[in-house]
């Protein structure tokens, strides 16, 4: 699934950032129906993504627009719904005052931290093991989680600069 989501970043972005959230099964479901594969066959799936040809590209692009006009008829905003997923997990943190969040976050970075200091003092070799490759794309990528919970999402921060510059501008 994960050569699909390369793929489909490039090709599909909103449909890529749509596989990765709530609405995965719906747009799960909306790249079936346009790639002519079965529903729940995730291996056709996959090979249809993995051998596309630079037509089929262009189809997957056209794919990406009319699944952004999709979510725009049915009023459906794909940051909105991040959005409103951190914030009630932030909501939650504030109500229970855990630590968990903060221990698992800083669990996260430190081992990110280590294992990318190891790997540039030479102590890891990443030429020697998938393992160790598959655990730093997944710290990095939880790192990165991490850092959209504690501090925002770009998407947000540019949405927020676009309402100050408008404000400015009237």
């Amino acid at each position: 699934m994960d050569k699909i989501l390369e793929i489909l970043k490039v090709a599909a972005p909103t449909v890529a950032t749509a596989l990765g959230g709530p609405l995965a099964g719906m747009a799960t479901k909306f790249l079936c129906d346009k790639l002519g594969v079965p529903q729940g066959d995730e291996e056709a799936l996959v090979n249809a993504v993995k051998g596309v040809t630079p037509e089929q590209i262009v189809q997957m692009k056209q794919m990406d627009l009319d699944f952004q006009k999709f979510l725009k008829q049915n009023d459906i905003d794909l940051e909105k719904i991040a959005s409103d997923d951190r914030k009630s997990a932030r909501d939650l943190l504030i109500q229970t005052k855990s630590l968990v969040p903060a221990a698992l976050s800083i669990g996260v970075t430190i081992g990110y931290f280590l294992i990318l200091v190891l790997m540039l003092r030479g102590e890891l070799k990443v030429g020697d093991s998938q393992a160790l490759l598959l655990m730093l794309g997944s710290l990095g990528a939880a790192w990165g989680a991490i850092m959209q919970y504690w501090f925002g999402s770009s998407a947000s921060s540019a949405h927020k600069d676009a309402t100050i510059q408008q404000a400015i501008k009237k």
